[in-house]
């Protein structure tokens, strides 16, 4: 093709806009300039923008290309994507939010310890782990600076290299009344001491408040929402957790909402939002999966919003709903602003029925076998229990694979046989355990599969 063809062809109908992001009257005004330049100019700045986009094309091809899926025994390391150098990707800036109390602190403990000897790049990501007064500050601080330093092996997995050398994870232990927005900050709400709040919002709306503060109050990009009883499973990249995530982010529904509770906490966080539940269907239910995942931008339009819709206070309108789940309430603000606007931070989310999917992924003949407590919660929350179907765990993977699904609840190790955990652990792969996590590497000691030794080296 000549390169005046190419011309014609590239400045055709909305190509160039597309090309350039340009809106119309933008483009209109490129086109003038360009048409002012020299003849022997032009084409060559065409035919630069064409290699440039055939380079972009090849590379998104390889890049893309599916990888080589993972089945039956536990297969050769390096086909678990363990990274084995970090893999510092530079730009998002990512951070872990962990609410907790005195009471969960060894949970607390043993998860930086995992992550200092695991996580090939915990130096890259900022951890904040929010406590409820003074005294837990300065008794978490003190726990954390005493920590061991990492051998030559955790679990089962060697260190890698780089993690023995390292000093500590660095974190952030953060009073909840450093943070505590202006409606809460009463006379009986001290440094030293908030319980008062715990008392009027009860347990979960404290720890809300532990969440929603940290999100709103701190500088990020992604950040992710940890509960104190979590674990790193194997060596891995944080970043690789998140991009795996963010490049496609999905927010699962399914359902489920068959209890006064689950009602009232969907009801509750659509008031606050200023919508009504019925616009998402009445037994629709948003806390699915369990890798609670969030952006800033959506944390920071999703509280505009909620001001705007009541022209008071975002605090005191969560706190006369209900204090409902900060994760049910930031996802049917996604769904919702999914279809208001044309905006790439919204529209960029799937919105998949969990159910559905899980369907189309041959589980559904594993539902029987799904334990819901009083018949409550949702199919990600109890994915565990699809184990109890050995032959489904190849399936299940494969699902969670599909959508960037890396953290997990996994409550009961003894919910199948070893060979499946393991299957289903480093076949996903699972980066973290969290919610309950069980005492996994304790259990792995004593199971460890027909990993090989030679796989058992590979992080080091």
């Amino acid at each position: 093709m000549s390169v005046n063809r190419l011309l014609d062809y590239r400045l055709s109908g909305l190509s160039m806009m597309n090309a350039l992001d340009l809106d119309s009257a933008e483009c209109f005004l490129a086109f003038r300039a360009m048409r002012s330049w020299p003849k022997t100019l032009l084409p060559l700045f065409v035919y630069g923008i064409a290699c440039y986009g055939v380079f972009v094309s090849v590379y998104t091809l390889i890049a893309d290309r599916p990888r080589k899926a993972v089945g039956g025994s536990c297969a050769a390391p390096n086909s678990w994507n363990i990274p084995t150098v970090p893999n510092f990707s530079g730009g998002n800036r990512y951070a872990v939010f962990l609410p907790t109390f005195a009471g969960h602190f060894h949970y607390v403990v043993s998860f930086f310890q995992s992550i200092r000897c695991l996580c090939v790049d915990h130096q890259e990501i900022q951890f904040k782990v929010i406590v409820s007064d003074s005294g837990e500050a300065a008794a978490l601080r003190e726990l954390l600076d005493g920590s061991e330093p990492c051998g030559k092996t955790f679990g089962r997995w060697d260190v890698p290299m780089q993690n023995r050398e390292r000093p500590i994870t660095s974190v952030d232990v953060v009073n909840v009344y450093d943070i505590l927005p202006k409606a809460f900050l009463t006379s009986d709400v001290a440094r030293n001491d908030t319980s008062k709040l715990l008392q009027e919002l009860g347990k979960f709306g404290y720890q809300s408040v532990k969440k929603l503060a940290a999100a709103i109050r701190f500088n990020y990009d992604s950040a992710l929402w940890l509960d104190s009883e979590s674990i790193a499973v194997r060596p891995f990249s944080f970043r690789e957790t998140f991009e795996a995530y963010v490049k496609a982010p999905t927010i699962f529904r399914s359902m489920r909402t068959s209890t006064d509770f689950m009602r009232s906490i969907m009801e509750n966080s659509a008031k606050v939002l200023g919508r009504s539940i019925t616009s998402f269907g009445p037994d629709a239910w948003t806390l699915e999966s369990t890798q609670w995942i969030i952006e800033k931008k959506v944390i920071s339009d999703m509280v505009l919003q909620v001001e705007g819709a009541h022209e008071r206070d975002f605090w005191s309108v969560w706190a006369e709903n209900g204090v409902p789940f900060e994760i049910t309430m930031y996802n049917l603000h996604i769904m919702a602003r999914k279809l208001e606007l044309v905006d790439t931070v919204f529209s960029r989310y799937r919105v998949m029925e969990t159910e559905r999917e899980m369907r189309h992924f041959g589980l559904a003949p594993a539902f029987p076998g799904v334990d819901f407590p009083e018949n409550a919660g949702g199919f990600l929350e109890r994915v565990w229990f699809f184990l109890k179907r050995p032959e489904s765990q190849g399936d299940l993977s494969a699902f969670l694979r599909r959508y960037g699904q890396r953290l997990v609840r996994l409550d009961d190790l003894n919910v199948a046989p070893p060979d499946v955990i393991n299957r289903f652990l480093l076949d996903t792969p699972i980066d973290l355990i969290v919610s309950g996590a069980p005492p996994l590497h304790e259990w792995w000691v004593e199971h460890p599969g027909n990993i090989t030794e030679q796989a058992h080296t590979t992080a080091a």
